[in-house]
């Protein structure tokens, strides 16, 4: 676990969530990144899932 948490509050955001995890990656510093899904209609939530398993 890394000292920087990036919480990032998500409702109906399919399009900018792979942009905004992308942008952060770029970033050299070590940090865990915590997407809080309120219940998205949009397939945000799916998004969210497959950026974890690439991470796997």
């Amino acid at each position: 676990m890394n000292n920087i948490i990036i919480i990032v509050p998500v409702l109906n955001e399919e399009r900018n969530i792979e942009i905004l995890f992308e942008k952060l990656n770029t970033i050299n510093i070590g940090f865990d990144l915590l997407f809080i899904d309120d219940n998205s209609s949009d397939g945000s939530r799916e998004i969210i899932k497959n950026l974890e398993e690439k991470l796997k």
